[in-house]
């Protein structure tokens, strides 16, 4: 985490830079402060890196408090912890000539080094602080070590081994300030503690200061050694000793071996050992400084980090390889700094703080992450204020020009919104939806404080929207909202619409027409449908068909050009009157777009040549005159803008920042957009005119440049779009192949869907059968079943059979039938394809296994020990690709989950998942979590399944609608077995709707039988859910949900009494069983036994439908 104090944010102006200038202060004169009077050389850092992390860890204690209280301190308290924190370990560099930085003086100062510290300070004139504020933080400063008592209870625990003769006191006094003393010392002491980390004690440079001080003490004993020998002479017991001593290499065994030759010394009455005593007497210095050295560097060495997570929790991250005793030794020694403080926090209210190592049981439980990190997420909040106060400020909605008429169009807006329903303007490009929107806005809100504007593009993403929600909630509201990968963005969203809601805003979302992220679409629908106290106003270039979904909460108003009147009035606004208005009435039907060009027109033209060129067409006009009166680098900018769709950086367009000018000009003109992060665009209608007026070898010249920019960047999908664009066969074919994986791996079916549709229009014959085959994918996964089967049947028209895209085609139509329940034409394909593949593609492995995969996917429903058989053999081929990998290992698991194997299927998909999050694809690591969890159900480990679910969820930006069917279905089980019937029923009645809308009778079935089952435990049995989906089970024959739907009857039938009927059930049930070709229907079979067991009983337990 990079240095900062964020505590200072609380100060006011003048504390605050106060004690700036004391941190520059101290960094200038970090050397006299810290570093060269340090008379404890070998000991882990107290210099200003330490300072700088005592600092820190203020911040990660207090943060939270001061979030909820920001006067928690008064500005003087937090102004003297912050300085005390700044200045607490100067004692170790206590001013003081010692000639042996490894004698007991020394040990002496690191032990006492809060009281030295507090009395430099007191006495250096040159701190940038008064003497009073220096007093009162040097009293801080002598209490912020573990052993200065911060109370009468301490002073008696401590006994001798108390720094100081009395505790802190409470605070300065009744006659001074308030200023609570023994709370910041106590705030200090921890802060220090908590600063263990390897940065403080570094192998590098830490492990050659010991080794020196071993090498010291060797050097001592041999110098022991030698000048006792002399004074022994014959004593054999001492001879003995100095002959161990001269072999001993343990630094504490030579202490005490000295020890015990000095003393028999002195006993036998030899003369001649002061020499010997003052060696002793370094040599016993150096081994209890070594002994300090081994406890510290240790301890140091085994922490990487401390943070500080969700206010209540202190996390020890272990370095690498770092010894779990000695973690837990520094767990206990922080946990005992708690101890000591705790009395003090309680009284003022300060948090219970836990200490906890990362990956401990805690840790887990708690699903804690380093990156929550109060300081951490502060600075992202700080830095998105920032960006919100800086980069991303917000213009209110400005009307340019003279707004002309449309007092009708006003007068019915204001009556609609008034009523609450949301307005939708829509018309053609460039007639004044936006200009109307913002009028309407500055009508109910005149000062645009409580509005906002969003102008919406076709690559809008639900990002894009929180973002620019977030802004102006921060900006009108005072909310600042973060978010990261931990956060649902969709709960988020949701709580973003109650907060408009609550301020009752003007919200005007502009070109909402060109939206295909279905998210975006949902969440405009969500806010249509909960916010009745906003005003909405939505601009269309045409009406947009998901609003007939909330119809009645829509007011239409379609936009025309301006009428005769009008048009006159706008422009006589712009300064023209010798004009012949009728006729430019005439030519351009009151467009206002048209009009704004014709005025540019007559600003560069005298009259009599203006009257002249109206008597052309106006589009000849406007491409001809008013691009042929820009200069060259104007229509050099125009053209190569044209032929881009969306907004871009002007590196793109292979522009210089010197053309900033060029660019300036023709923004000014309203001939160019320029977005809010400094991307360029033109409006539909001057991009279609400008684009028109090139010549086909310009477009084409053009396009190149972005194909191959594009092509430099690894953006084969906008290559992919030039390359169309001018028509080139060989660029389409290079890179097609990229794209349509990329689009797959993303789930940009929409544009998948037109991409292969232009690259037909472009008549690519080499890639006709791979784009309907490309194209049947896209409407497969979106659903439309009947279309995926028609395209798909001619793709194999046109395709090779030799080709690997044949065998896709294949498992493709395969696919189709296996979604329209027709198991025995989807196995019959499959094998077809398969038999291709290990015809002609033996040796390419991952072919082969691709469509024995999807072959071994529908046998599963009909014949699962087969498929497990041909699973078990291609999980062994060698397979390069990481979708075909991933995808064969999710079928199996779903496989060996019907087997009823679930730790196998549970260790397969966790490898399947590994898979998919090393290629980084979120629809596979989805899908991975989402079968993981049936898997988990089927097991009865319903936490663990929902937080698989929770976790798909968080990453769910795939819009393929039978992927979120199955993903609710497995929601709606969790929910179910959780016992939270009610969020279970809602979820089901989603699933269902999805599965009708995909046309998948099997889920369509599945769904039915979980609602009854829901309303069965609900006390609401539903008969006729059970037959609905048994008559479906029946007609697409299948086994499994025929037995289970028998079941769910045979439970209502008994919970109503009627017992006949159960045992009807159950024993059609156990027919089903007996007859079955390739389940394994142990569970039901013992289900149906507990059933007939305990049949005088309410059997309220829930069935899981996997």
């Amino acid at each position: 985490m990079p240095f900062e104090v964020h505590l200072k944010d609380f100060l006011p102006r003048n504390l605050k830079a106060r004690f700036e200038s004391l941190l520059v202060y101290c960094e200038r004169h970090r050397r006299a402060l810290y570093e060269e009077f340090n008379q404890c050389p070998w000991f882990v850092d107290h210099g200003y890196d330490h300072v700088i992390g005592v600092l820190s860890n203020l911040d990660g204690i207090l943060l939270p408090v001061f979030q909820r209280n920001s006067s928690f301190l008064n500005s003087k308290e937090l102004f003297y912890l912050l300085c005390a924190a700044l200045l607490h370990d100067i004692g170790m560099n206590y001013r003081e000539e010692i000639e042996d930085k490894y004698s007991e003086r020394s040990i002496e100062i690191r032990k006492k080094h809060g009281l030295y510290g507090a009395e430099m300070i007191i006495k250096d004139d040159n701190l940038p602080l008064d003497y009073d504020e220096r007093r009162i933080i040097a009293e801080v400063v002598k209490y912020h070590q573990s052993k200065a008592p911060l109370t009468e209870k301490q002073l008696e625990e401590f006994g001798d081994d108390s720094l100081l003769s009395e505790p802190i006191s409470e605070t300065l006094g009744e006659n001074y300030e308030f200023v609570r003393l023994r709370l910041l010392a106590a705030l200090l002491q921890l802060a220090d503690a908590c600063d263990v980390n390897y940065r403080r004690a570094r192998r590098e440079l830490y492990d050659k200061i010991l080794n020196d001080n071993k090498r010291k003490i060797r050097e001592i004993k041999e110098e022991f050694t030698t000048i006792a020998e002399v004074i022994v002479g014959d004593d054999v017991r001492l001879r003995t000793l100095l002959e161990e001593l001269k072999v001993t290499e343990n630094p504490r065994k030579i202490s005490e071996l000295c020890k015990n030759v000095l003393h028999g010394i002195l006993r036998s009455g030899r003369e001649g050992y002061e020499n010997l005593y003052n060696l002793l007497k370094k040599l016993s210095t150096r081994v209890e400084i070594l002994s300090i050295q081994e406890k510290h560097y240790v301890k140091h060495q085994a922490v990487a980090n401390v943070y500080f997570l969700r206010g209540k929790y202190i996390v020890i991250e272990p370095h690498e390889d770092a010894s779990p005793k000695v973690i837990d030794e520094v767990s206990k020694e922080i946990t005992k700094e708690l101890t000591l403080v705790k009395e003090i926090f309680e009284e003022y209210g300060l948090p219970n703080l836990k200490v906890v190592v990362k990956g401990d049981d805690i840790w887990k439980k708690e699903k804690l992450r380093l990156e929550e990190d109060v300081r951490v997420v502060y600075r992202r909040r700080k830095d998105l204020k920032e960006r919100i106060k800086t980069t991303y400020t917000i213009e209110p909605p400005i009307v340019i020009h003279n707004f002309i008429n449309r007092e009708r169009e006003i007068e019915d807006c204001l009556r609609a919104l008034n009523e609450g329903f949301t307005v939708v303007i829509y018309g053609i490009f460039g007639v004044g939806k936006t200009y109307l929107a913002a009028k309407i806005a500055r009508y109910i809100d005149p000062t645009v404080s409580n509005t906002l504007m969003c102008s919406l593009r076709k690559d809008t993403t639900v990002d894009d929207l929180f973002l620019h929600i977030s802004k102006f909630l921060a900006l009108k509201r005072g909310v600042y909202l973060t978010i990261d990968e931990s956060v649902n963005k969709d709960s988020v969203l949701l709580y973003m619409i109650g907060l408009l809601e609550e301020s009752g805003s003007i919200l005007v979302f502009d070109d909402i027409h060109v939206i295909d992220d279905n998210r975006v679409i949902n969440y405009l629908m969500e806010l249509i449908k909960r916010c009745e106290r906003s005003k909405i106003i939505l601009t269309s270039r045409v009406f947009p068909e998901f609003l007939y979904k909330v119809i009645d909460k829509i007011y239409p108003i379609e936009l025309k050009g301006f009428d005769r009147s009008s048009t006159e009035e706008f422009l006589r606004s712009r300064g023209l009157t010798d004009v012949d208005f009728d006729r430019i009435y005439h030519l351009s039907d009151g467009h206002p777009l048209a009009l704004n060009l014709i005025s540019i027109l007559a600003k560069a033209f005298p009259a009599p040549i203006l009257e002249k060129v109206l008597e052309d067409k106006l589009r000849r006009l406007l491409v001809e005159e008013v691009y042929n009166s820009l200069d060259a680098s104007e229509k050099a900018v125009l053209s190569k803008l044209s032929i881009y769709n969306e907004p871009v950086d002007i590196k793109i367009i292979g522009m210089k920042e010197d053309h900033i000018e060029v660019l300036e000009s023709l923004i000014a003109k309203n001939l160019v957009i320029v977005t809010e992060d400094w991307r360029y665009t033109l409006h539909p209608f001057i991009r279609t005119l400008v684009y028109n007026s090139l010549s086909e070898m310009e477009r084409n010249r053009f396009h190149s440049e972005a194909f191959y920019y594009y092509m430099s960047e690894k953006d084969y999908i906008k290559a992919l779009e030039h390359a169309i664009m001018m028509h080139d066969v060989e660029k389409i074919k290079k890179v097609y192949d990229f794209a349509i994986s990329i689009m797959k791996r993303l789930g940009l079916y929409s544009k998948m869907e037109s991409v292969t549709r232009s690259v037909l229009e472009a008549n690519v014959e080499e890639l006709k059968g791979k784009c309907l085959k490309d194209l049947a994918y896209s409407h497969l996964v979106k659903g439309d079943v009947g279309e995926a089967k028609r395209l798909c049947e001619k793709s194999l028209e046109l395709l090779d059979f030799r080709s690997v895209d044949s065998v896709e085609a294949y498992r493709l139509l395969a696919d189709v039938y296996h979604m329209m329940d027709d198991y025995v034409t989807a196995i019959n394909i499959c094998r077809k394809g398969v038999e291709i593949a290990e015809r002609l593609f033996k040796e390419n492995k991952t072919v082969c296994a691709y469509i024995k995969g999807q072959l071994a996917h529908i046998l599963t429903h009909v014949a699962p020990l087969e498929a497990e058989k041909i699973f078990r053999e291609i999980v062994t081929y060698e397979i390069t690709d990481e979708e075909v990998m991933s995808n064969i290992l999710m079928s199996f698991g779903d496989t060996l989950v019907v087997l009823e194997r679930y730790n196998e299927a549970l260790s397969t998909l966790e490898s399947a998942l590994e898979i998919a999050k090393k290629a980084d694809s979120k629809r596979w690591i989805v899908n991975a979590l989402r079968r993981m969890a049936d898997a988990l159900l089927a097991t009865g480990a319903v936490e663990r399944a929902e937080e698989c679910i929770k976790e798909a969820e968080k990453i769910f930006e795939v819009f393929e609608e039978r992927s979120l069917c199955y993903l609710q279905h497995t929601k709606a089980e969790v929910y179910k077995i959780k016992g939270d019937l009610d969020e279970a029923l809602k979820i089901y009645e989603y699933s269902l709707s999805l599965s009708r809308k995909i046309s998948n009778k099997n889920r369509v079935a599945h769904s039915l039988l979980g609602l009854a089952e829901v309303k069965r435990l609900k006390g609401v049995p539903d008969l006729n859910g059970y037959k609905e989906a048994m008559k479906i089970y029946e007609e697409i024959g299948s086994e499994w949900g025929c037995v289970h739907a028998h079941i769910g009857l045979a439970l209502v039938n008994l919970e109503c009494g009627k017992e006949k009927e159960c045992e009807y059930h159950l024993s059609e049930a156990e027919k089903i069983i007996r007859n079955a070709s390739s389940w394994i229907f142990d569970r039901e079979r013992e289900l149906i036994n507990s059933i007939r067991r305990e049949r005088k009983k309410k059997f309220m337990y829930p069935l899981v439908f996997l």
